[in-house]
């Protein structure tokens, strides 16, 4: 140790806070209130919109798995999932032939549509942030 350095304390025992000397004693302890930021109503609209297409590709990759596993059509589950997610696949049906084999099926269509999707609600919250950012000109 170099000699214009002081030297540290020498450890302390365990002994409560009121019996420590002064150098040993903890900051004390002040819990704070917890408050979240507020978001703004730009990012709530965001954090909507995510969530929706967020659901719809979620159905969809449900359907994906339900087609390759070979489930049966005309069960409760299957067939909700089918007919929920059929007006989201149906633009895209035809683009890529389907690909099948015993009774599991690859439906490419829908995989193309979870991508569009995904890329659409992005460019929807793209397009709120910008406009939401837009200012207008102040007239002097």
């Amino acid at each position: 140790m170099l000699p214009d350095q002081p030297t540290p304390p020498p450890p302390m025992p365990d002994l409560p806070q009121e019996y420590r000397p002064q150098e040993y004693r903890l900051p004390e302890y002040r819990p704070q209130e917890y408050r979240p930021a507020r978001m703004s109503s730009t990012e709530r609209v965001c954090q909507v919109i995510y969530l929706a297409f967020g659901i719809i590709e979620g159905l969809i990759l449900i359907r994906i798995l339900l087609k390759l596993l070979a489930a049966n059509p005309d069960a409760g589950f299957s067939a909700f999932i089918y007919g929920v997610t059929e007006p989201f696949v149906t633009f895209f049906q035809g683009v890529f032939p389907v690909e099948q084999g015993h009774a599991s099926v690859l439906e490419l269509s829908a995989v193309l549509a979870i991508i569009v999707y995904m890329l659409l609600a992005y460019v929807i919250v793209r397009f709120v942030r910008i406009m939401a950012r837009r200012q207008t000109p102040t007239t002097t």
